[in-house]
C-alpha cells in the first residue's frame, strides 16, 4: 500500500471513528480507543515524513524532552500519581495526527479528505438536529438532542473541530465555500463558536487593521458574555476558597449566589476560581505548573488549564511556537480555548498543530504550499521536489 494511501486511512479513521473506549485507562479521562492505535501508526509514518525532518531540530526535541521530564515531575510531587505520563502520551498523539495531516494535505494534495470528513460530520449532525440519530457522548452513551455533536463527543469539539477544520482548508486552497457553512454550527448551541468562525472570514479590510479586528472580538465578547461575567466575578470575589483541593476542580463547583440561567458558564468560573487559588498557592507550582491532567476531565477554559497544568515554563514553550503566526490563527487558537480545553481535545488540537506546521512550512520552506507543478508523487509515496 502506497504511504499516501495510509496517511488516507488513518486519518479518515482518527475522524470519522466515534469515541469509543475499547480498553479503560486507570488515571485517565479516557480509555484506549480506534483513535490511539490510528496516531501510533501516524506517529511511525511522520518521524521518517519530509515536513518533519525539515521542521523539527535536535535541539527543538531536547528542550521539549527537559520541559516533559520537569512536568511530570511537577505532576507527581503535587498530585501523587503519573497521571501527566498519559497526559503527554495524548499529546504526542495529537502532534503525530497534526503532522500526518499536514503530510496529507501538502505533500500529497489529498485536502479531498479534509472536505468529506467535514461533510460527513455536518451531514450526521443535522440528522441529530432532527433527532433522527443520537450524539454519541463517550462518557453518557447514546443521546437523542438537538445539541448536535457529529461524530464527536460534545457540540463543543464538533464545532471548534469544524471551523478549524474550514480553517486549514482555507490555508491551502486560499479560497474555501465551506466558510460559509460553517455558522450553522450556531444550531447546537455552542454561542461562543461565533468567535472562531471570525477568523474564517479574512476580509481585507480586517486584515490591514489587526488591532481593529481584535476590538472588535473583545467588544463582541463583551457583549455577549460582559453581565454575566461581572456577576460571576463578584459572587467569587466573595467566595473563601481556602477550603478546596485538586480534586474539587473534577466535580462541579456550587454557589446559591450564581445566576442560573447562565448556569454551563456559572460552573466555569467557580472552577476557575478555585483553579487560580491553587496556582498561586506555591511559587514552584506557577513555575511548573500541577502536570498534565491534573485538572481531571475538564475545566472548561483551555488557556488557564495550560497555564494550570503546564505553569510559566509551558507558556513560554507556547509562546515559542505561537509567535509567527497569523493574527487570523491566534483568534482562532484563542477564541477555541477560552471556554473549551481545546489544547487537550482529540479533535480540535491535532487540527491546530496541523495549521501550525503549514504556516511554519509557508514562512520556512514555501516550496511545499506552492510548487505544485514541480512536485512529484513518486510510485513509493515519496516527495521529490
Amino acid at each position: 500500500m502506497r504511504i499516501s494511501k495510509l496517511y488516507v486511512l488513518l486519518v479518515s479513521l482518527y475522524f470519522l471513528f466515534p469515541k469509543v473506549d475499547l480498553v479503560m485507562l486507570p488515571g485517565s479521562p479516557t480509555g484506549l480507543r480506534i483513535q490511539d492505535l490510528c496516531a501510533f501508526f501516524c506517529f511511525l509514518l511522520v518521524i521518517r515524513g519530509r515536513i518533519f525532518t525539515t521542521l523539527v531540530q535536535a535541539k527543538t526535541i531536547g528542550y521539549s524532552l527537559v520541559f516533559l521530564v520537569i512536568n511530570i515531575v511537577a505532576g507527581y510531587l503535587n498530585t501523587d500519581s503519573f497521571a501527566a505520563v498519559l497526559g503527554w502520551l495524548r499529546l504526542i498523539e495529537y502532534f503525530a495526527v497534526g503532522f500526518a495531516m499536514a503530510e496529507l494535505v501538502i505533500s500529497y494534495k489529498r485536502i479531498d479528505v479534509i472536505k468529506i470528513i467535514i461533510t460527513i460530520n455536518l451531514a450526521v449532525a443535522m440528522m441529530q438536529f432532527g433527532l433522527l440519530l443520537p450524539n454519541i457522548d463517550p462518557g453518557r452513551g447514546l443521546i437523542y438532542s438537538t445539541e448536535f455533536s457529529g461524530l464527536y463527543g460534545t457540540p463543543a469539539e464538533l464545532s471548534y473541530g469544524l471551523i478549524s477544520l474550514a480553517f486549514l482548508l482555507m490555508l491551502i486552497e486560499k479560497k474555501s465555500n465551506f466558510r460559509f457553512i460553517m455558522p450553522i454550527l450556531l444550531l447546537n448551541g455552542v454561542k461562543a463558536a461565533a468567535l472562531s468562525l471570525a477568523s474564517l472570514y479574512q476580509l481585507d479590510f480586517f486584515k490591514k487593521h489587526l488591532l481593529l479586528m481584535f476590538f472588535v472580538a473583545i467588544t463582541f465578547s463583551l457583549m455577549v458574555f460582559g453581565a454575566p461575567f461581572l456577576k460571576f466575578l463578584t459572587v467569587i470575589q466573595q467566595t473563601d476558597f481556602s477550603g478546596y483541593r485538586l480534586a474539587d476542580l473534577k466535580s462541579y463547583f456550587d454557589s446559591e449566589s450564581l445566576p442560573t440561567e447562565y448556569l454551563s458558564l456559572a460552573h466555569r468560573v467557580g472552577k476557575w476560581g478555585i483553579a487560580l487559588h491553587l496556582f498561586f498557592q506555591d511559587p514552584f507550582t506557577v513555575l511548573t505548573g500541577y502536570g498534565l491532567y491534573a485538572a481531571g476531565g475538564a475545566l472548561d477554559g483551555g488557556i488557564l488549564r495550560f497555564i494550570f497544568e503546564a505553569g510559566l515554563i509551558g507558556l513560554v514553550f507556547a509562546a515559542v511556537f505561537l509567535k509567527r503566526m497569523k493574527a487570523e490563527f491566534l483568534l482562532l487558537f484563542v477564541s477555541c480555548n477560552v471556554l473549551f480545553d481545546a489544547y487537550l481535545s482529540s479533535v480540535v488540537m491535532p487540527i491546530h498543530i496541523a495549521i501550525i506546521i503549514c504556516l511554519s512550512i509557508e514562512r520556512v520552506a514555501p516550496r511545499f504550499l506552492y510548487n505544485h507543478q514541480q512536485t512529484k508523487i513518486t510510485q513509493q509515496g515519496e516527495l521529490k521536489c
